[in-house]
């Protein structure tokens, strides 16, 4: 009896050494998430991305004016700031990036397109701040269990919508446009009045996640910051901040109602929606568009931006494959940006679309990845969701990926540099590729009375 028990153990003891060894190459990660990061981690962190999620700092110092040399000073000392938070958790931050190695090679692709870039000096020093920037995203991917990811953007939030007010009403030379053709237009702690409405939007749609995550033991400030920000929305005049807003309220409102029965819904939804979208396409294509947008206090050229994706199209095309260089193209000594000029008669900054200016900047190869992450993140969401329809990681990457659709369509945040949208994008997909993700999801049910889980 003893030798034949001492036969299955030894037979047992290769897969309890794998079993072993696996357990061994994921530790670091787990010590990662199980030690939560403390005051002085949540303080720092939380000034970090609140800098990347406004323009406070392009506000009071001008990137390219007599302040740059500030500019430069303070995001130097963030990336720094970063990269000492991360040093401890190198290890699991490595293992991280080993998840996801397309993305990892995306994010690379800028400091390699210095290589063909029309403009190399200024693609290495670009893209270099971009990788210190995108560090953030790996630090709250690494560090911020979901719940307490979810307190963090809603805190800071809070914090730009009261910055915003203050900024308006007492500081109207910051708060306001001081130049034509917006003067005298709300823009609060951010550059331009086309970023406040919607960063307002998806912010009101995070702290109304907050809130029912909290129930009855919802925070003051939640409350106070969720005013703010609709406030803010509806006096900015924003169509694009409402359509955020009301598109978030209603996806989550779907998801928390139908619960588990969105398991069953999801498929049968797909299958709907594809033809009436479809329907509605055509309709809009072939009656009035320009009645369409005009009804929303818009023209046909989206604000002056058709004409400049037009008189783009022609450069992506000489350059299709690789592009300029990462944000070479719009370089002052470009010739192309003098015969755009010549062209729009007026100097554009940037392409006013996320897709087309990553043609301009990596070409279609870059297009290509982004395309292949954005197809995998979906699917991922969507995976999620369908498991665990009340994920707090699920409810927030559904609220984030409307948001940044919608904002691509007119702004730049794919690649952007000291951007917290683009730092979140790839803090979700981080979280997503992990496996812990979906088994963290499943065991959310026994998580949900507040302050349960650390810190809220």
């Amino acid at each position: 009896m003893g030798t034949h028990l001492a036969i299955q153990r030894a037979g047992r003891l290769p897969r309890d050494l794998a079993r072993f060894d696996a357990s061994a190459a994921r530790r670091p990660l787990g010590q990662a998430r199980a030690t939560r990061p403390g005051r002085t981690e949540l303080v720092i962190a939380s000034v970090i991305l609140a800098t990347y999620a406004c323009g406070i700092l392009r506000l009071l110092f001008n990137e390219s004016g007599p302040g740059a040399a500030a500019y430069r000073a303070i995001t130097t000392a963030g990336y720094l700031a970063t990269l000492v938070l991360l040093y401890p958790h190198r290890r699991a931050a490595w293992q991280l990036l080993c998840r996801s190695p397309v993305l990892a090679l995306f994010c690379v692709l800028p400091v390699l397109s210095t290589l063909w870039s029309t403009s190399a000096g200024d693609t290495l020093i670009r893209s270099i701040t971009l990788l210190g920037s995108a560090a953030m995203a790996l630090y709250l991917a690494l560090r911020f269990p979901d719940r307490q990811l979810l307190w963090l953007v809603c805190i800071n939030a809070t914090g730009i919508a009261i910055l915003s007010v203050v900024l308006i009403a007492a500081v109207p030379s910051i708060g306001t446009h001081t130049d034509a053709p917006w003067t005298g237009t709300w823009r609060g702690a951010y550059t331009h009045k086309n970023a406040l409405g919607p960063a307002m939007g998806l912010n009101a749609a995070w702290l109304a996640l907050y809130c029912i995550e909290r129930g009855r033991q919802t925070n003051r400030w939640a409350v106070i910051g969720l005013v703010l920000c609709c406030a803010l929305v509806i006096a900015a005049r924003s169509i694009t901040g409402l359509i955020v807003l009301m598109t978030g309220i209603s996806v989550l409102l779907a998801i928390r109602v139908l619960g588990q029965r969105i398991k069953h819904a999801l498929a049968p939804a797909i299958l709907m929606l594809v033809p009436v979208a479809a329907a509605v396409v055509f309709f809009v294509l072939s009656t009035g568009l320009s009645e369409l947008v005009g009804g929303l206090g818009r023209d046909i050229t989206f604000s002056g931006r058709v004409p400049i994706w037009t008189a783009l199209w022609p450069f992506i095309e000489k350059n299709f494959w690789v592009g300029y260089g990462y944000e070479a193209f719009w370089v002052k000594s470009q010739i192309a940006v003098r015969v755009i000029e010549e062209t729009l008669h007026f100097r554009p900054f940037y392409a006013h679309n996320g897709i087309v200016e990553l043609f301009l900047s990596l070409g279609m190869t870059g297009v290509a990845i982004f395309s292949a992450l954005f197809v995998v993140f979906l699917w991922r969401l969507v995976r999620l969701v369908a498991r665990s329809p009340e994920s707090t990681l699920g409810n927030m990457a559904a609220l984030f990926t409307l948001s940044f659709v919608t904002a691509n369509f007119s702004e730049v945040l794919i690649l952007a540099r000291n951007e917290a949208t683009w730092c979140l994008f790839l803090a979700f997909y981080l979280k997503l590729a992990t496996p812990d993700a979906r088994s963290m999801a499943t065991t959310a049910q026994t998580r949900r009375r507040p302050g349960t889980s650390g810190r809220w």
